[in-house]
């Protein structure tokens, strides 16, 4: 049975004119998403720019504009105090914590050990371990009481114990330790500089994207494993 000319017309206009609106939204969004490419979250950056950390998953980025003028104040400057003591020690004094072997491939290392010593375990399969940024706090924490040590009593601090050749080599290590981690993160964010009454002078309040510090310090004290190693 053949239909009726303009019913068939009616039909195929019928069908034609969702498909045409249908194609133009695909269209669309297809030229969008070209245009407009997802980029990778922080945590795929993370992974493709650092070694594999228990820690990269609860990591939280934030843009941060320093506040690091020549003479401003700080909790973290100034003589020794006391309270300026248990402020530096807040930032890094968080122990070890277990680490599964499974890391061992990813930090370059075997399960035999280095240098003929075997590895601190805390239990079967898993390793004792720390977070490199508490012990580059320790170091530079070090070095800034090395500075003021004629200023304050440490000789309660365990760094502080051994002799000053002893001392000086541990100082000499950390700052050993800071230079390597500055060249590796490579900082290339620009700073300005300020042409004022002192003349050209840089400013160091800089912007720049960090992870949330309280993150990483709530995770390592859930799991801290505090030992006591000779210095």
């Amino acid at each position: 049975m053949q239909l009726p000319a303009n019913k068939s017309k009616t039909s195929l206009e019928t069908f034609s004119f969702p498909f045409f609106w249908i194609s133009c939204v695909l269209l669309g969004l297809s030229t969008w998403f070209h245009l407009n490419p997802a980029g990778p979250s922080d945590l795929q950056c993370v992974r493709k720019l650092n070694v594999l950390s228990p820690v990269q998953d609860i990591l939280e980025y934030e843009d941060v504009q320093f506040d690091n003028a020549f003479w401003k104040t700080s909790p973290y400057k100034g003589r020794p105090t006391p309270e300026l003591e248990a402020k530096w020690k807040d930032l890094w004094y968080y122990g070890s914590f277990d680490l599964s072997d499974e890391y061992l491939p990813a930090l370059n290392k075997t399960s035999h050990g280095t240098g003929g010593d075997s590895w601190a375990r805390t239990k079967p399969g898993y390793l004792l371990a720390g977070l490199e940024v508490f012990h580059n706090l320790h170091c530079l924490n070090l070095v800034r009481q090395f500075v003021h040590r004629s200023e304050f009593d440490y000789s309660d601090d365990p760094a502080f114990h051994g002799g000053e050749d002893l001392v000086l080599a541990h100082v000499d290590h950390c700052i050993e330790a800071l230079r390597i981690r500055l060249q590796c993160s490579a900082d290339v964010t620009p700073f300005l500089h300020i042409n004022g009454s002192r003349g050209i002078q840089p400013d160091f309040n800089s912007q720049h994207r960090c992870p949330k510090y309280d993150r990483i310090v709530e995770w390592a004290k859930q799991r801290q494993i505090m030992v006591d190693t000779p210095k």
